[in-house]
């Protein structure tokens, strides 16, 4: 399989529209670099998670969903935030997750 020459472009706009009537082209270099072994996974960005089901009253999930919204979060996420602060407030510093939640 011959290897296309990649022009020089002049702008991001020539380069996008070149790039996408050339897909060939990128499977080519994808194929190449697998065969000589430059393709690598990504390392994980954080750590694994695992779904869990608390039971709480109606009352405090609905305030916890409307301090969430009032910063733009998830409410899940916003509660795994307070629980990480109170933790760290209590000197558990070690978690590698141990990191501040936006809006906490």
């Amino acid at each position: 399989m011959a290897m296309t020459a990649i022009p020089k472009f002049r702008s991001e706009k020539e380069e996008a529209g070149w790039w996408d009537a050339h897909p060939k082209v990128i499977t080519e270099l994808f194929l190449k670099a697998k065969k000589e072994g430059r393709i690598k996974r990504l390392p994980v960005v954080r750590g694994a998670t695992k779904p869990v089901t608390i039971r709480m009253p109606i009352a405090d999930i609905e305030t916890a969903q409307e301090m969430a919204e009032k910063r733009g979060l998830p409410y899940q996420t916003y509660i795994k935030g307070l629980l990480l602060v109170r933790w760290n407030a209590n000197g558990r510093r070690d978690s590698p997750s141990a990191k501040r939640i936006p809006g906490t």
